[in-house]
Parts: structure tokens; sequence; C-alpha cells
């Protein structure tokens, strides 16, 4: 555990190096002592940069190092019951598959649109836990997978889980 509590720290003090944006540097998620507060803060800071209501803010999750507009990069992260492939979630008999890295990203609702109403076709709700034990759910994630196999990955109950 002290080595972990190492790693922790060595992030903290690198987060602290630069301060200046939140969205910047790729964050290991279960490396935080709170990280519902980090994702909290993306959203507020999203939304402070863009002068939008916290309200009118959705979050988008794709699976991807590449950085873009009012999204952040999550790393040490695996996919439980599943793989991720170029075509989405691919149902596996491996326990578990690391992911390489996850980006969030904040988007504005269009004003008088709905969640409900926003296509979710080919995408499934997976949710997203601090840990192995699935105690504390984070978030959920919508990611694509075929459609026929939507009613096995909730089935399965993949998930995806912080390390």
């Amino acid at each position: 555990w002290i080595q972990d509590f190492k790693n922790r720290l060595d992030q903290l003090s690198k987060i602290c190096q630069n301060t200046s944006d939140i969205l910047e540097n790729p964050v290991w998620i279960g490396g935080l002592f709170t990280p519902e507060a980090y994702i909290t803060a993306s959203r507020q800071a999203v939304a402070q940069k863009n002068q939008w209501s916290l309200e009118e803010l959705r979050l988008e999750v794709a699976v991807t190092d590449e950085p873009g507009a009012n999204a952040f990069i999550l790393t040490g992260m695996k996919l439980e019951g599943a793989e991720y492939s170029a075509a989405g979630i691919v149902l596996s008999s491996s326990v578990a598959s690391p992911l390489k890295a996850v980006r969030l990203t904040w988007v504005q609702e269009l004003r008088g649109t709905k969640l409900a109403q926003i296509s979710v076709t080919n995408r499934v709700g997976l949710p997203v836990y601090l840990n192995d034990d699935r105690s504390d759910l984070l978030f959920t994630a919508e990611l694509p997978v075929d459609n026929a196999n939507i009613p096995n990955i909730i089935q399965q109950a993949v998930a995806i889980v912080a390390l």
C-alpha cells in the first residue's frame, strides 16, 4: 500500500505544478482521494470557461487518449467482462481488459433538447466504478456496441473499473 500511496502523492504533486487548467494533464482517477470531486470540478471548469450553465452540460465518453475541447483524459481503467475494439464493446471470456485511456467531454445541450430525445442507438450505458468491489459508482458511460449484444452486456454486468 505504500507504493500506491507514493503514486498518489506523485500524481498530486504533478497536478499541483500545473493548476492553470485541470483539463490539460491525464489523470489516474483511481489515484485521487476524492475522484467524484475531480469530475465535478472538471464540469465546473468547463462551464465557467465557456460561460455555460451547469444544467446545460452533459458528459460524453470515448475510449481514446486524444485530447479535445472541454475534455479531460482518465487513465488506469479496465473493462470487466468485455473488451474494447474499434467497433466498440465486444463480449469476452477474459475477466478484464485494460483501457488505454478514457476521454470525458463536457458538451452543451441544445436548448429545448431533452436527454431522452438524444439517439442512443448502438450505445449502452456502462457503470464506471472507483474500485473492484463496485461499491462506489462514479458515473455512467454511454459507449458504442452492436445492438444485438446489449442484452448480453447488461446480463454479464460489464462495467468500467478504476485500477
